[in-house]
């Protein structure tokens, strides 16, 4: 992995709205499943890491509590730690709150991915969710997903497409911001299933093929950082995985 990569990848980390239907049994489930999973998939990268809870007496939120959040996340960054802030019922929060909230989910501080959870999604600003991806987390582990942009689908239809549909779908994408999502995306799911092997104590072929993916997809990150041609970035980086037949 390229240090280029390395420094690019902190930044990359895009929101979760967590909705869940009650703060019990989904909570402790997000707090000691979701939220430990993340830190272990980066371990390689940061030896050191922190989360941070706000709002745990689930009052409501004020604007004084962000700017907070926002001063103390300005040191975590500076100490090179990984860090992942768990906000619960944003639902709660004032709007002036929800608003200070958005400017840091647009520029979040580097090596920080926030877990926003709320009982009632239509009761965030939508502009807040627009920044988010949405997490539906239920009871079943399992059953938790951060792809909102179909990034499940798209690797799905590289493993299945003839090289030239593969060629197709990686054109189809001009925004350079929108392929470092799907990519991002696609590197969270990449990563969930190596967890998964490990958890289960399989290596071999497909423990390699998801390892040779995770780095395709990185240097594909790490490419998009810089001022190149995107479409020619995502058309190798399609065909790459797309060789992998995962």
């Amino acid at each position: 992995m390229s240090s280029a990569a390395i420094r690019n990848l902190p930044q990359l980390f895009t929101p979760s709205l967590v909705v869940i239907s009650q703060i019990g049994s989904q909570y402790d489930l997000l707090l000691n499943k979701v939220v430990p999973e993340f830190f272990l998939a980066y371990q390689a990268i940061f030896s050191k890491s922190k989360l941070i809870i706000i709002n745990q007496t689930e009052s409501s939120i004020g604007i004084e509590e962000v700017r907070g959040l926002q001063e103390q996340l300005s040191f975590g960054s500076w100490s090179g730690e990984l860090q992942a802030v768990l906000l619960i019922r944003l639902d709660q929060a004032s709007i002036p709150a929800q608003n200070a909230l958005l400017k840091i989910l647009e520029e979040p501080p580097a090596q920080t991915k926030f877990f926003v959870t709320t009982t009632a999604a239509e009761s965030v600003l939508e502009t807040v969710r627009s920044r988010c991806q949405i997490m539906i987390l239920e009871n079943d582990i399992e059953k938790y997903d951060f792809d909102t942009d179909g990034s499940i689908s798209i690797l799905d239809q590289i493993s299945h497409n003839s090289m030239r549909e593969s060629i197709e779908l990686a054109e189809s994408y001009q925004s350079k911001q929108e392929c470092i999502n799907i990519l991002t995306n696609i590197l969270n799911i990449l990563h969930r299933k190596l967890q998964k092997l490990r958890s289960n104590n399989e290596d071999g072929e497909n423990f390699i093929g998801l390892t040779t993916a995770s780095k395709t997809v990185l240097t594909a990150i790490d490419q998009l950082q810089k001022n190149v041609n995107v479409k020619l970035v995502m058309v190798e980086c399609f065909l790459k995985l797309k060789q992998l037949s995962l």
